[in-house]
């Protein structure tokens, strides 16, 4: 994903239109994958967030 702007969960649920615990569940179901930034937080690749909107996420 080198390249790959991330955003963070705030970002993510708002695209996604999704509360909290259903990103998390994609997350468990492999639709999306965590990216650690290094400081404990957790980011997400836009294009992979993109994706999970079209596939009705």
């Amino acid at each position: 994903m080198t390249g790959d702007e991330t955003i963070d969960a705030a970002e993510a649920r708002q695209l996604l239109e999704v509360p909290p615990e259903q990103l998390e569940a994609l997350v468990d179901q492999g639709v999306i994958t965590p990216i650690d930034d290094g400081s404990g937080r957790l980011r997400y690749s836009r294009a992979e967030v993109m994706a999970a909107r079209l596939m009705g996420g």
